[in-house]
């Protein structure tokens, strides 16, 4: 945070990246674009669905000389699969050769290896302007108030989506097709214990753009997720035998849900909803 502004695009319409240290640690030998473990997924499940996602940010900084404004909207973001690398390198070596490559950057921005053949790409597909430039209909608030985001669902149908066990390369370009060398970029932190990674997404929830914007140079922001997310164990999870059918989705309540999302807006001041 520089103060000036600094983007989030909360829930990447419903990805669910990664399971947080709450649940279980995911060293960095597991959640690494290639990598074979299923450890990345607790339950090593098949499948899953996201009923609902809630994101607050909360201003965590100085009372006396805090500044700025958390400003929010709708924004029109996905995750769309893109083919597969088929170049690579074990080191900083670019691969040599045609193909598709993906760069893997520690925190330094040091480019520390390339993913590992047959990794799966997902782009993310977003605004081609710049993703700081909100619209006039955005919902604004002062720091100190925090904010919160309640992501809504395009088609009320909750499908299941298919669960990721080895992680993907997740790029911010569309790969080229030709035949000659494309290369991604791919931010990948080697220093720290627990690493995000794609362990599944839905692009039926509506993204959320958040700024950080013109806040004072010693601020700092807690921001809380909360995802509640059906999963499908395999037969040979351990937490297999502790499962039960889900109940069938209920109508009423789904639409009682948007409806109140619809009318009171998908963001709103931390405040209102008895957060300070």
């Amino acid at each position: 945070m520089n103060g000036n502004a600094v983007s989030i695009v909360a829930g990447y319409n419903g990805a669910g990246l990664g399971i947080s240290s709450a649940y279980t640690a995911i060293p960095i030998s597991q959640s690494r674009p290639g990598s074979v473990s299923n450890a990345v997924d607790v339950y090593n499940a098949t499948s899953m669905r996201i009923v609902s996602q809630t994101h607050a940010i909360r201003y965590t900084g100085p009372v006396n000389n805090c500044a700025g404004v958390i400003r929010s909207a709708q924004s029109d973001w996905n995750l769309t699969p893109n083919g597969t690398i088929s170049a690579t390198s074990a080191n900083a070596t670019a691969p040599t050769g045609n193909g598709v490559c993906a760069r893997l950057y520690d925190d330094t921005g040091a480019i520390v290896a390339y993913a590992p053949l047959g990794t799966e790409i997902l782009y993310i597909d977003g605004p081609s302007a710049n993703p700081q430039a909100i619209g006039p209909n955005s919902v604004s608030c002062r720091p100190e108030q925090g904010m919160t985001i309640r992501l809504a669902h395009k088609t009320g149908k909750f499908e299941s989506a298919a669960v990721r066990n080895i992680p993907p390369v997740v790029a911010w370009y569309p790969n080229s097709t030709s035949t000659t060398l494309a290369t991604l970029a791919h931010f990948y932190p080697s220093n720290t214990v627990n690493q995000p990674c794609v362990l599944a997404y839905d692009n039926d929830w509506v993204s959320q753009l958040a700024i950080l914007e013109s806040v004072n140079a010693d601020a700092s922001f807690s921001i809380e997720s909360c995802v509640c997310v059906e999963y499908v164990p395999s037969s040979g999870s351990p937490y297999y035998p502790l499962t039960t059918n889900g109940p069938p989705a209920n109508p009423s309540v789904i639409n009682a849900v948007q409806k109140a999302i619809s009318d009171n807006g998908t963001a709103v001041p931390g405040i209102l909803n008895g957060r300070a």
